[in-house]
């Protein structure tokens, strides 16, 4: 198998390096080869973004990894203080992807054929599929460094507090609350054993869309039906809390229903587009 070299700019969040990987994963099977996915850091390999992480974003990146389904078809090179891919966060046309000696552009204008939002369908291995728990993950933006854009914030911290008020109200159920401190295993195991994820558009989405989680996320913006196809979308808070029904039971008889729906269409489909046998 052919090897291509994919040039990715590193970030701090895990969603993107995981981008990374699944678009990666995703190019391999659908042109047959194999892919060096070169992540690009402007920082070195101790860095850690807040005082309180407990581990560099590589290390959560290549533990990650592991849990991919044919993993061995991409091999991941960490470059450390990398000049490429500078420039400011207003910049319009942020390249943020080089597919090195091959025809495939990464622009502001973006579409699935350019670089960073090529094709993303990819799954965890069959292994890591197990039976759930009665059990409820929730994450939101109230505890991160720094806030995150205006639109992901259609619920403010104090929304989230009473989300999580009523939902530690049905019985029989555990509400476990992560944040960006949560060490990566931990998460992992969490969102893998849990039965359905409530969220906001950031943190840990993609190892939920990549467990095919029914998952409910307050937002309006069409990059969350890239980053987690598999999520139902609440437009607004009214929307929102008219789902998040404080009784269990009817949670499970009107909303549940909703949001597996999404769960099948997008299984379906990711499976046959990635020969996932």
């Amino acid at each position: 198998m052919s090897e291509q070299i994919i040039q990715w700019r590193g970030t701090v969040g895990v969603g993107d390096t995981m981008q990374a990987l699944n678009v990666c994963h995703y190019w391999s099977r659908k042109n047959k080869r194999r892919v060096r996915l070169q992540m690009n850091w402007n920082h070195g390999p101790d860095f850690i973004y807040h005082p309180d992480d407990p581990e560099t974003i590589h290390h959560r990146m290549d533990f990650i990894h592991k849990k991919y389904f044919q993993n061995d078809r991409v091999i991941v090179e960490h470059i450390f203080d990398s000049p490429n891919f500078k420039f400011r966060h207003w910049d319009y046309d942020k390249v943020r992807v080089n597919f090195v000696d091959n025809n495939i552009f990464d622009k502001g204008t973006r579409t699935v054929s350019t670089g960073a939002w090529f094709g993303a369908e990819w799954l965890f291995d069959k292994k890591e599929f197990v039976k759930p728990k009665k059990k409820v993950v929730v994450f939101h933006h109230g505890k991160n460094a720094e806030p995150p854009r205006r639109w992901k914030r259609i619920l403010e911290y104090k929304d989230w507090q009473r989300a999580i008020h009523i939902m530690q109200g049905w019985h029989e159920y555990d509400v476990v609350e992560l944040d960006y401190r949560t060490p990566i295993n931990v998460a992992y195991r969490q969102i893998q054993t849990c039965e359905f994820v409530i969220c906001y558009d950031g943190m840990w989405h993609w190892i939920a869309r990549n467990f095919l989680k029914p998952m409910l996320i307050p937002s309006h913006e069409g990059i969350t039906s890239y980053n987690t196809p598999n999520a139902f979308k609440a437009k607004d808070k009214e929307t929102f809390f008219k789902m998040l029904e404080p009784d269990i039971d009817k949670f499970r008889l009107n909303t549940l229903p909703i949001l597996q729906e999404r769960v099948d269409e997008w299984n379906k489909k990711t499976k046959a587009r990635i020969k996932y046998e």
